[in-house]
């Protein structure tokens, strides 16, 4: 199994925080970008395989308002390639999400 990236979610009063913790820990400046949809301002560091990103709200509606009104910021998501999904309920030509309930709101996206 290969972990290809691992998304976090903070509230907007800690993302610059948490940006300057994983430029210190990762040793490089963020690409930083905001999608319009999902309404998500994003900060990705590259480290080898794997890809660290920083996810906040960029405006009303944002896909993960709910996540952070809930659970105050953490693991979102975490991609993955390589894992035999066969026994779960996921689409995997195309990819899928695996969103077991110990992850309290967080999913496995299977690459």
């Amino acid at each position: 199994m290969k972990v290809k990236t691992v998304a976090f979610a903070v509230p907007n009063d800690r993302y610059e925080e948490a940006k300057a913790y994983f430029t210190k820990l990762i040793g490089s400046e963020p690409e930083e970008e905001i999608l319009e949809f999902p309404k998500i301002k994003v900060a990705r560091f590259s480290g080898g395989d794997t890809v660290v990103e920083v996810m906040t709200p960029s405006g009303e509606g944002s896909h993960i308002e709910g996540f952070l009104k809930r659970h105050g910021g953490g693991v979102v998501s975490i991609t993955v390639e390589g894992v035999n999904a066969e026994n779960f309920d996921v689409p995997l030509e195309k990819g899928g999400f695996l969103a077991p309930p110990f992850l309290s709101g967080a999913v496995i996206k299977v690459g």
